[in-house]
């Protein structure tokens, strides 16, 4: 059971601490995402079996719905685009990014699926960038539906160590435009997700804050 589970009181204070977030900064002409930020402790990120690495899902979903994108050649290309797949890139539009990171980087602003096949090739050419910005493509297993996936990609989020693997992850758990019950619930699940996995006493700090306001600490002991 996540450290969070039942507990009224540490639900109250994330609610109180929600709203403050949601109230904070000035109004901005877009509607901002809502990270969460933790702090470890006990966890060594050198380690590879001791990095933070999970995919959760969030039960009031993202807020907005994320362009996704797939790298597939062939008849899953094709089954791709019957999904509704928005962008579709091959073997030879992969290769074609070569040394272009700025072509690479507009990429961020899609989620990403791929076959099997073509993940090294996407490693090895994006992966510097998309992995850096957590944008690693999701595997289409033969026995999964692209459906079902990008349904996955569209309300799930990774939670993941990055770059010099300092012991600090973050991730989205909604939008402003969300009300502070969704976003607590969807805060509630990706904590409990961590604290079953790796124990209760891992993370040492919380915080929340939108795109552009301050963090405002959350009680998480």
């Amino acid at each position: 059971m996540g450290c969070w589970e039942g507990d009224t009181m540490k639900k109250e204070a994330l609610k109180a601490a929600v709203q403050k977030v949601l109230e904070s900064g000035k109004p901005r002409k877009f509607t901002q995402t809502i990270e969460l930020i933790l702090n470890f402790q006990r966890l060594d990120f050198k380690k590879p079996e001791e990095r933070v690495n999970l995919d959760i899902m969030l039960p009031k979903g993202r807020g907005r719905e994320p362009k996704i994108a797939m790298f597939a050649e062939g008849q899953t290309a094709l089954d791709a685009k019957k999904a509704g797949i928005e962008l579709i890139m091959g073997k030879a539009d992969i290769e074609a990014l070569v040394g272009n990171k700025k072509g690479i980087r507009k990429l961020l602003a899609y989620d990403f699926l791929a076959q099997p096949q073509l993940m090294s090739l996407v490693g090895k050419v994006l992966g510097p960038v998309l992995g850096v910005h957590g944008k690693m493509p999701r595997p289409v297993m033969p026995n999964m539906t692209i459906a079902k996936v990008m349904e996955q990609a569209r309300t799930s989020v990774p939670l993941k160590a990055r770059g010099k693997y300092l012991p600090v992850v973050q991730c989205p758990v909604g939008t402003e435009a969300m009300s502070p019950d969704d976003l607590a619930e969807n805060i509630t699940t990706v904590i409990d997700a961590v604290t079953d996995k790796y124990g209760n006493d891992t993370i040492k700090k919380a915080f929340l804050k939108k795109t552009m306001g301050p963090p405002v600490a959350l009680e998480v002991g």
